[in-house]
């Protein structure tokens, strides 16, 4: 459920509506595709569409969303490419794939950073921070949200703040720290109560259930679930309706009604295996594999926990626990490498400042120098004032040009010392002309 959440508050965001926005109005979305054209009206139609099959028939909605991405690339909106990777990523975690699915965030992310959109960076890092926390890799988890929170600082934008104080609750649930993911999940529901946004609210429903049920509160956990149910039969959305169905089992099964545990875990297997939830089908066959076996079943304990193993084995494989790694580890490089670009950036800053300084200081000084040339002072004065100009000046366009050459030869020691000498070549009996001509016209005045 908390993936379709995100993938609902994405939208929302995107069209900035305010009260929930209907998953049923289809044909309105397919007129206004049909007559918007190729830009980004048509990029926001497609997304709408991709919406309304999210939560029931999540494949006809990743193709709506790759068509968006295409359009998207094609007229060069950034924005709407890092949004619609984000989405692609999000059905990409919903599927189980998760090395694709933080491939194609992480992509969004980069697109999102490099032109300075911090919503999309926000999008972009909750959907990872979601991702990494289903895979367990609560490091990598915190530190996205901390940057999704960190991106949206100050910001006026209620739903990208559901959508990240509700990722971060669902960490601290995973961690077993209910207490945090309560008031977290509180915050979001707070928001949603004030924006009067139903769909959240529903949502909201399944996450008390999962907190209050960590919390040891049974009786609350399950009014929470109950409440939720309509919801997701309303809406067809399986993946809520897992989550629920499972969380009820589990609850009864603490309970010691195994017939209603077996029951609602079975519901929750039906609901996943409808639209292929790899990870929800795993969860619920694991439970089945559990409560027949504390039912003294074991040839149907056995039968389940085969299938879990074959869950387990497409979902967190080695190949794509290494696929993880090297995923994380690139962006970590990534990360790096900006971080150097930025301090690049401001060395680069302060440098120019300087020259700007020092080039303020020369253009002052030689006036200086021209406007003692009309007093009475002492032609030893006067004369090496003039020196003391050129050799700043001359001194000066040597330390401008001095990074380009660095770069134009790539710090060759060799290349460098002969472009220099070049320059020198020239610079030098330039400045002793120069300098004789300085002296000759200063003196000269003086003496007159």
């Amino acid at each position: 459920m908390k993936r379709f959440l995100i993938l609902y508050l994405l939208f929302v965001s995107a069209a900035q509506v305010g009260k929930g926005q209907s998953f049923n109005d289809r044909e309105k979305y397919k007129t206004l595709l049909a007559n918007a054209k190729a830009d980004t009206t048509r990029v926001m139609a497609l997304t709408d569409l991709s919406h309304c099959y999210a939560t029931s028939y999540p494949d006809t909605a990743f193709t709506y969303a790759t068509e968006a991405l295409n359009l998207s690339r094609n007229i060069g909106y950034k924005k709407g490419e890092s949004f619609c990777l984000n989405v692609i990523g999000t059905f990409y975690d919903a599927r189980g794939n998760y090395p694709k699915s933080i491939e194609v965030c992480l992509e969004a992310l980069a697109i999102a950073e490099k032109i300075g959109a911090k919503r999309e960076v926000a999008m972009a890092a909750n959907s990872l921070a979601y991702t990494y926390g289903t895979v367990g890799d609560y490091r990598q988890a915190i530190k996205y949200s901390i940057k999704s929170i960190a991106s949206l600082n100050a910001s006026t934008d209620t739903v990208a703040m559901m959508n990240t104080y509700t990722t971060i609750s669902d960490i601290y649930e995973k961690l077993d720290l209910p207490d945090s993911a309560l008031y977290y999940q509180q915050q979001a529901y707070s928001l949603a109560l004030l924006s009067h946004n139903e769909q959240i609210i529903g949502y909201a429903m399944i996450n008390f259930g999962n907190i209050y049920s960590k919390k040891g509160n049974t009786n609350l956990a399950l009014t929470y679930y109950r409440e939720a149910i309509p919801y997701g039969n309303t809406q067809n959305d399986f993946q809520s309706l897992n989550e629920i169905y499972l969380g009820m089992a589990r609850l009864f099964s603490q309970l010691g009604n195994k017939d209603s545990a077996i029951m609602y875990t079975r519901k929750a297997l039906n609901v996943a295996t409808q639209e292929s939830f790899h990870l929800e089908c795993m969860n619920a066959t694991n439970l089945l594999a559990e409560l027949y076996s504390q039912a003294k079943k074991p040839d149907s304990a056995y039968k389940y926990l085969q299938y879990t193993m074959a869950y387990k084995d497409s979902l967190f494989n080695q190949e794509k626990t290494k696929e993880l790694e090297n995923l994380t580890i690139n962006e970590r490089i990534r990360q790096q490498e900006i971080a150097i670009e930025k301090a690049k950036a401001a060395e680069d800053a302060i440098r120019n400042l300087q020259l700007l300084g020092i080039a303020i200081f020369i253009i002052t000084f030689l006036l200086f120098v021209l406007l003692i040339s009309r007093k009475k002072v002492s032609p030893k004065t006067i004369r090496f004032s003039g020196i003391l100009a050129l050799l700043l000046l001359f001194e000066f366009i040597s330390l401008f040009i001095h990074p380009f050459i660095e770069e134009l030869t790539h710090h060759t020691p060799v290349l460098m010392f002969l472009i220099l000498v070049s320059i020198a070549a020239i610079l030098v009996p330039t400045h002793h002309k120069l300098e004789e001509w300085i002296k000759e016209k200063l003196a000269h005045k003086v003496e007159r």
